[in-house]
């Protein structure tokens, strides 16, 4: 079985209901965020409420830290990112680290991971098929 870590793009399309029942299942089994996920989804709540809401549901999920050991990864991703000729944002790369650093799987909507993934190795999948929402 594989350990998730859930990416903001996953977040994101909660409002869809088979994301959100898939989420839900992730992170009933111990799924995982680090600190760019909590960053990246914080300042995207739209209102008190909403920033509310999401420090709820990171109360339930195991949040890891971006630490030395993270940064280092980052740094080998680029470059084996800029070896190969291509780019990625810079939380996909920090998230992907993270995920790569603790042997966890990126749960995602976003082709940056499938880049990582073809570069790197980075163990990913879609949280659901790219191009269906």
């Amino acid at each position: 079985m594989n350990r998730w870590m859930i990416d903001t793009s996953a977040l994101a399309q909660r409002a869809h209901p088979e994301v959100d029942e898939r989420l839900r299942r992730c992170i009933t089994d111990g799924a995982a965020v680090c600190d760019m996920v909590v960053a990246e989804s914080l300042v995207r709540a739209r209102s008190e409420a909403d920033l509310v809401a999401r420090h709820r549901l990171f109360e339930t999920i195991d949040v890891l830290s971006i630490d030395n050991e993270v940064w280092d990864e980052v740094f080998d991703l680029a470059a084996l990112l800029a070896a190969d000729g291509k780019v990625v944002a810079t939380g996909d790369a920090v998230i992907g680290a993270c995920a790569r650093l603790y042997g966890l799987t990126v749960l995602h909507y976003d082709s940056d991971y499938a880049t990582l993934g073809d570069v790197a190795d980075l163990d990913h999948e879609w949280v659901v098929e790219p191009g269906s929402l």
